[in-house]
């Protein structure tokens, strides 16, 4: 999704809040430097969302090439073990849409505040994706999705492996089941469904407003 670049007000707001919070911040940005940062916020620049790092690789390396419906398992699983949750308060809509992969990886952690409906399942989805492109996976097979539910918008990976189609939910280490999937494809029918090669970025001012407007993960 295009980002355009934001107000002054809107930056100068940005700058301050990252400012202020920077502690709170440096520990999911796993090196990444504030400026970086606010830079990717108001859409100055595009971050490599799915960028192949050595950390990457060598966590693809370690796990079943996902092209069937128990590899995919065992990755969900991996994956969840491997980032956990914690509490991000406000700040959890900055980094939303902001991490790369490597970045997700690398911390081990992804940002929650379920208040504004931030949980995790857009960073669990990228570094999905991101093990997957780095088995030989091309977005032919594995693309990033983003649907509504009946408790708001939510984040996973379809994959496509032959004949077979699998929906991975990073944030919850498994496959959607059928009723889940009965649901997805509703949202597929209601044109509340989005599906892209690459993980889907909104700028900050959407992102905040639909977070308020709608609920999300």
């Amino acid at each position: 999704m295009a980002r355009g670049v934001l107000g002054w007000s809107e930056r100068e707001y940005v700058r301050e809040r990252i400012r202020e919070k920077a502690e709170t911040l440096a520990p999911f940005m796993a090196g990444t430097s504030a400026d970086a940062l606010y830079a990717r916020i108001i859409g100055r620049r595009q971050p490599k969302m799915l960028e192949i790092t050595p950390e990457i690789r060598a966590l693809a390396r370690k796990l079943p090439v996902g092209d069937t419906r128990g590899a995919l398992e065992t990755i969900a699983d991996a994956i969840k073990c491997k980032i956990k949750s914690r509490g991000a308060g406000e700040e959890a809509e900055l980094l939303h849409f902001n991490r790369t992969a490597d970045e997700i990886l690398r911390s081990g952690i992804f940002p929650n505040n379920k208040g504004i409906g931030i949980r995790g399942c857009h960073d669990c989805s990228t570094l999905i994706i991101a093990v997957l492109r780095a088995q030989g996976l091309g977005p032919g097979s594995a693309r990033y999705v983003r649907y509504e539910r009946k408790d708001g918008t939510h984040s996973v990976v379809v994959v496509r492996a032959g004949r077979q189609t699998h929906y991975v939910d990073g944030l919850f280490g498994t496959l959607l089941n059928q009723k889940e999937i009965k649901e997805l494809l509703e949202a597929k029918r209601n044109h509340k469904y989005a599906e892209s090669d690459e993980p889907i970025r909104e700028d900050y001012t959407g992102a905040k407003e639909r977070l308020i407007r709608d609920g999300g993960y």
